[in-house]
């Protein structure tokens, strides 16, 4: 399966080195997501590692697998900016959830 981009949720599971939205209609790198929530799931190996970066590097998520068939959650309001990109992925699929509406 290849990345998948719906209207509230995105299914990755093959890592970019370059910014994931940048083929996606509509997106603009300087566009804040408001980021509802993060689910890895399916890592098959001990010490997979699943990371999530911005464009220049600094760090968004990351999580490492301590088994297999390891499922990690993350229920988080943040906002990311739209040149994000699944730097890492050892095995599995991140859901990445977002919220539809602002932050208050």
């Amino acid at each position: 399966m290849a990345n998948r981009f719906y209207e509230h949720c995105y299914a990755l599971d093959t890592p970019h080195a370059t910014n994931l939205l940048r083929f996606v209609d509509g997106a603009n790198p300087g566009t804040v997501l408001n980021i509802k929530g993060i689910r890895w799931v399916g890592a098959t190996t001990a010490g997979h590692a699943c990371v999530i970066t911005r464009e220049d590097g600094l760090v968004y998520w990351e999580s490492l697998a301590s088994g297999a068939n390891y499922v990690e959650s993350d229920t988080i309001e943040r906002q990311w900016q739209q040149n994000f990109r699944l730097t890492t992925l050892g095995s599995g699929r991140v859901y990445i959830y977002l919220y539809a509406g602002s932050f208050s």
